[in-house]
């Protein structure tokens, strides 16, 4: 495993979030490798051993945190992936809810 910095935001294809800017990650070496491969500038970069400062979810929280944080301003996308991460996970009724809500005001 390495630690990298998400230099560009991008939809990890592999766990299907969208990882921003500023992110510090743990991901393989094959799949460093594979992300470094992608043409234009550099989405990650490495990051030093013990430089790591890996920032959650937003869903990482309680659900008040959550209605605070998860705005429609996150666009139809990345509140999709934010449905269907919560639904697999926790699956908060309060927090499904306010996603959904925040689905139709961006449709």
């Amino acid at each position: 495993m390495v630690t990298v910095k998400v230099l560009r935001s991008f939809l990890d294809k592999q766990n299907k979030v969208i990882q921003p800017v500023g992110k510090t990650i743990n991901i393989t070496e094959e799949r460093f490798q594979e992300i470094t491969l992608v043409e234009g500038d550099p989405l990650i970069e490495l990051v030093e051993k013990g430089e790591s400062n890996e920032t959650d979810s937003p869903l990482k929280s309680n659900v008040k945190d959550i209605k605070k944080n998860v705005t429609a301003d996150l666009g139809k996308d990345v509140l999709g992936l934010l449905l269907q991460e919560e639904t697999e996970s926790e699956n908060r009724k309060g927090v499904i809810d306010h996603i959904e809500q925040l689905l139709k005001e961006v449709e």
